[in-house]
């Protein structure tokens, strides 16, 4: 077993408990008529905006962070039983809070070790835990034990058994009895809609009127003779999916009608925590959409049956799931533990109080903007405002007297909706400015009682020279011969590359098996600090997304974010290559590259360069869209990782603080993995890493490795006929073009425009079998896309390029 097959056998349980759905979704303005240039505030913004506010608090923490834990309330008491902490290990430890003194006390272990995801209910004065799970070795089993708690002894009895085996269920109690709604059997794989009544005082089981769904993993709060259940996850389709479905289940004379009501509000959730209080029933977090790399949500909702409406609740502090109920002393939820939308555990009491009025609650992407500016451009400076309340959120702002003459509010007053977000623009203009470092602050007034008046230091450190550049994204992939949905993944790698002429480079990382033909173990290190969850998930220049859980995510969201970065970012760095050579006699790369500072720079930076070859002939599992498994060859794989260099971490750039305008060159020397010179690349790209930890990728250029030839003798020959991407691309006014033929050959090589029209032939005539490059002046062209394409017999190969001046 490799590394990567190691790390993902150690992932976080809750990978192991939910179904593998989510391979099905590719697991496997102008300013005084100037320009002024608009930035998303994000990357210079410092310290975020607490979300601890309106109708939640918090109680003190758990003694120990846990998820997947049972949870039951009795006499204001709340007990939680068993579950998992952090690092994936099985907890059996229980504890009990006082709720009137805020205070947690241990009681005696749960008699499962490894018990997790049941659920537990108070009847008499004593609690009934049941419907869990047990991790018996490498596997999981849903056990049939019921097991007795006696808060006045702290004593532990077992009781009988279920007469099958039923987890992952929510519960209710209707005269003294307990019943568990759904839920999945002994294989796990087989859900119910089978709804099992526990009798504590004859210590028997009986059933009722079935849930109308085959679920698991959905929620239930109880109103008196009535109980609400809503989301979950079934398998009644062959396509599993998560829903939305609500039913309300009213008890009397020993009998349960289901009614379907309103579906849940923002649609199929699973893991959400539920509780009744008063006529109401409230839930809590979960995790929504079909993807198992959703994060857990914030957002929580109260549901009327009197009225069948749902109704918006002040925006929970932090997105949770996988607490298996709420517990309530009759006016408050409690939310004990969780796991978060970064997939951590818990150890935070998170506390709703059902008779606080929800009102809004602004949330501002930071209280601090720290940014760099080129004099003679104007800037807008977007930062974020959320109104995570349950009421609209007006706002004003103002900005300080010593500021106006560089700083204003082109939209100075607004309201938000609740749970949506809008921006405060802030407009800099440096112009009258001397360079140096200038500060102002803006006064934002709103109607949240907790945030009547927020200051905003607004820092610039001005300059004459350019502070920035656009940047090159990188997609990194996790991808395997052994996927059969990682082709998919291939192909939109292969889309967002083309569709966004040459400012985005790829990398793809083969991996996930022992047998992978193109494994590197970069892959190992690149997927265990990136967080792989599955494959083919991939990596945007190794940023954590707001709304993703992981730096890695499904392929549907790379051209979004690639895009996102393209329009919204801006890059701190340059990377120019001063020198390159490759002596094909010796294979030996010989280069000098130079990273450029724009502005000043706090961050370690380290620089690496990797080898990727494309059209490696590689047998490919495939699931075709109409279902099945079938294996293609030939399959030719592109942006194959081969090697890094100088190592996975990178060569050191700058430790900290490095000054404006400062440039540092690196000279690497290393052999070149054997390989068809002609359909070889280096991605060299410079990122934030402190030689342990990945950041953010902050600048990446792509050269052709067929370019570096030097006239130490003759190229090898090409294995087949291929033209390369020129090289730079973008590119302004020059650049090579490579090719390769197999044997000798006429090649004519020619550059046209969009309608089609010719605009210069590059290469027209006999060349030996190898690899040729020839270059290109677009010195009389206008900035735009250009298409060339060689011609060679029967061969034809057209590749886009980028002219921008």
């Amino acid at each position: 077993m490799n590394n990567v097959q190691t790390t993902f056998v150690r992932l976080f349980v809750a990978a192991l408990l939910l179904p593998v759905v989510a391979f099905a979704q590719d697991r496997c303005a102008p300013l005084d008529d100037m320009p002024a240039m608009q930035i998303n505030a994000s990357p210079f913004l410092k310290g975020g905006t607490p979300g601890i506010t309106g109708q939640w608090s918090t109680g003190a923490k758990l003694p120990i962070a846990k998820v997947y834990h049972t949870v039951a309330s009795l006499d204001g008491v709340i007990y939680i039983f068993g579950g998992v902490t952090t690092g994936n290990a099985y907890n059996a430890k229980s504890y009990k809070y006082t709720i009137a003194t805020d205070t947690w006390a241990p009681i005696k272990d749960f008699p499962i070790a490894r018990f997790l995801v049941g659920t537990a209910q108070a009847v008499n004065g004593k609690i009934y835990i049941m419907a869990g799970l047990d991790n018996l070795g490498t596997s999981y089993k849903v056990v049939p034990d019921v097991y007795e708690y006696n808060p006045a002894n702290d004593t532990y009895t077992k009781k009988a058994n279920m007469p099958s085996a039923q987890a992952y269920c929510p519960s209710a109690v209707f005269d003294n009895k307990i019943y568990l709604i759904g839920g999945s059997s002994t294989a796990n794989t087989t859900y119910q809609k089978t709804v099992r009544v526990y009798d504590p005082a004859t210590d028997t089981w009986s059933t009722a009127t079935d849930y109308p769904r085959a679920l698991k993993y959905h929620a239930a709060a109880q109103i008196g003779n009535r109980v609400v259940v809503t989301g979950g996850y079934n398998n009644e389709n062959p396509q599993m999916t998560y829903v939305a479905d609500t039913y309300v289940g009213e008890y009397a004379a020993g009998t349960l009608t289901w009614t379907k009501v309103k579906d849940y509000p923002i649609g199929p959730t699973i893991f959400m925590a539920g509780v009744g209080i008063g006529q109401n029933a409230y839930f809590f977090g979960g995790r929504p959409s079909i993807d198992n790399n959703a994060p857990a949500t914030q957002r929580s909702f109260k549901y009327d049956p009197a009225t069948d409406t749902w109704s918006t609740l002040d925006l929970k502090p932090t997105g949770a799931q996988m607490v298996t109920q709420a517990a309530t002393d009759g006016v408050k939820g409690f939310y004990p533990g969780g796991g978060d939308a970064a997939g951590g555990v818990l150890d935070k009491l998170e506390i709703f109080d059902a008779n606080a009025s929800g009102g809004p609650v602004l949330a501002l992407d930071s209280k601090v903007v720290d940014t760099w500016i080129k004099k003679t451009v104007p800037v807008v400076v977007n930062l974020g405002a959320r109104n995570n309340g349950s009421a609209n959120l007006t706002w004003n702002a103002t900005v300080d007297a010593g500021s106006q003459s560089w700083l204003s509010l082109p939209g100075a007053a607004g309201a938000i909706a609740p749970m949506t977000k809008d921006v405060l623009r802030l407009q800099i203009n440096a112009g009258s400015l001397a360079n140096g470092t200038h500060t102002g602050t803006v006064t934002m007034t709103t109607n949240d009682p907790n945030q009547a008046s927020v200051a905003i230091t607004v820092t610039i450190h001005v300059q004459d020279q350019d502070v920035d550049e656009a940047p090159i994204a990188l997609i990194e992939e996790g991808t395997g011969t052994w996927c059969g949905f990682c082709p998919y993944g291939a192909d939109s790698l292969k889309a967002v590359i083309e569709r966004n002429n040459g400012k985005v480079v790829g990398i793809s990382y083969h991996g996930g098996s022992a047998t992978e033909p193109m494994f590197t173990p970069t892959t190992d290190t690149w997927a265990t600090k990136t967080g792989l969850a599955g494959w083919p998930n991939g990596a945007v220049n190794r940023i954590l997304f707001e709304g993703n859980p992981n730096i890695c995510f499904s392929r549907g969201d790379w051209a979004r974010r690639a895009e996102e970065v393209l329009a919204t970012r801006r890059s701190p760095v340059g990377i120019r290559v001063k020198t390159a050579t490759l002596n094909p006699a010796t294979k030996m790369i010989n280069m000098d590259v130079e990273v450029f500072f724009h502005r000043d720079f706090t961050r370690p930076v380290r620089l690496n360069i990797a080898q990727v070859q494309d059209q490696m002939n590689y047998q490919q599992v495939f699931y075709p869209p109409a279902g099945g498994t079938t294996r293609l060859y030939p399959y030719f794989h592109d942006h194959v990782l081969r090697a890094m260099h100088p190592n996975d971490f990178g060569e050191v750039i700058s430790s900290a603080n490095i000054v404006s305008q400062t440039s540092v060159v690196k000279s690497f020397s290393f052999p070149a993995i054997d390989t068809v010179l002609s359909l070889t690349r280096l991605i060299i790209f410079a990122h934030v890493s402190d030689g342990v930890n990945f950041g953010e990728v902050l600048q990446a250029q792509e050269i052709q490795v067929a370019s570096m030839v030097t006239s130490a003798g003759t190229a090898p020959s090409a294995e087949t006929f291929t033209l390369a991407q020129n090289y730079p691309n973008p590119f302004n006014p020059t650049t090579t073009i490579s090719f390769g033929i197999p044997a000798a050959a006429h090649v004519r090589i020619a550059v046209s425009d969009a309608f089609g029209r010719e605009l210069g032939v590059v290469a027209d005539g006999s060349y030996d079998a190898g690899t040729h490059s020839t270059v290109f002046n677009a010195a009389g062209l206008a900035s735009g896309t250009y298409y060339v394409t060689m011609r060679s017999g029967s061969f034809v190969q057209t590749r886009t390029m980028s002219l921008l001046k």
